[in-house]
């Protein structure tokens, strides 16, 4: 008993020792390592994966144009901090290194250059932030210069009065990446032109043919299914159509209807699927459900692959199947 007193005591100690020392320290320190003063840029915003202090922006690729996912304003705002509170004025100096890629990622085009609207921060003394920030940027017209790819350019720190710099988080990066999404999020509007001809068109799901009756014009006639998801259904059109504007999925009633989708086409049997989505589709929940394309599409094939019902209670009854094309 007195030796597990003993311990009991020391461990108590121990915990007030810690207490102690950790309220005896009044800075944090937002890098680790030493006790020594170091620069560092910590923008504090989700990045890239492997990119440290990266603006993440998006391009939107359809059949017809390219546009910015995240507005016309491509730029990102970030300034510089020390761990310890600066002993004097520290001169933080920047330059622009577009040689700081990191894998997967390629310098921007020829013709876009990355902008900084000045190349020195002050951290002033008996601070650990500087009083102001560096804006980088590209001129967001320049749009249609970027192909499916990411792309990313950087801004670094150069000197800072002598003071050490941290390894990891000493730059700060723009990101630009390619994305193909040609499915617009309006899922309540008719797609423009006329309905297709459905002569011969066949359809597999789950493993079946039941999905056939998305042809016959009846609308009490359907595919179930209530089982797992995720389910694939495929369609045929036995020929290429062109110019698709959007399809109609019409369903058997508002309990029975899809409620997220990813789309896919293609135009001969060898070849892969394109996503026709980037995000996935979330439909409106409607006795006929509407996609529509940002630009036409021309495909023979077409496969739904849906994620999710609207009830799983319910399942799915899926009646007809049409196509809208200019």
């Amino acid at each position: 008993m007195k030796m597990f007193l003993k311990y009991k005591n020391f461990i108590v100690c121990l915990i007030v020792a810690i207490s102690l020392q950790s309220c005896s320290d009044d800075e944090k320190y937002d890098v680790v390592g030493s006790t020594q003063n170091m620069v560092f840029i910590n923008t504090q915003q989700f990045s890239p994966v492997g990119v440290t202090n990266g603006f993440w922006f998006d391009i939107q690729n359809t059949t017809v144009s390219k546009s910015w996912v995240n507005g016309d304003i491509v730029e990102g705002k970030f300034t510089v901090q020390c761990t310890h509170a600066a002993a004097n004025d520290i001169v933080v100096k920047f330059e622009i290194d577009n040689s700081l890629l990191v894998e997967g990622y390629n310098a921007f085009p020829s013709g876009v250059a990355l902008q900084m609207n000045r190349d020195e921060l002050v951290i002033p003394k008996g601070a650990m932030i500087a009083n102001d920030s560096i804006t980088i940027s590209i001129d967001a017209s320049k749009v249609n210069l970027f192909d499916m790819e990411s792309y990313m350019a950087s801004v670094k720190i150069v000197s800072a009065n002598n003071t050490p710099l941290s390894s990891s988080e000493s730059s700060a990066s723009l990101v630009v990446r390619g994305i193909y999404n040609n499915c617009s999020t309006n899922t309540t509007t008719v797609p423009s032109g006329t309905t297709a001809t459905r002569t011969g068109w066949t359809a597999v799901a789950a493993e079946t043919d039941q999905a056939n009756k998305l042809f016959d014009g009846n609308n009490n006639t359907y595919f179930r299914h209530t089982g797992s998801y995720p389910i694939d259904i495929e369609i045929d059109m036995t020929s290429i159509q062109t110019n698709i504007t959007g399809f109609a999925l019409r369903q058997y009633s508002t309990n029975y209807v899809f409620s997220q989708v990813n789309l896919y086409t293609k135009e001969d049997a060898g070849d892969d699927y394109v996503k026709q989505n980037f995000s996935v589709l979330s439909l409106t929940r409607a006795t006929t459900q509407y996609i529509n394309f940002h630009g036409p599409v021309n495909a023979r094939y077409v496969k739904i692959e849906i994620l999710s019902p609207y009830s799983s209670d319910y399942g799915l009854a899926f009646c007809e199947f049409n196509v809208y094309q200019q």
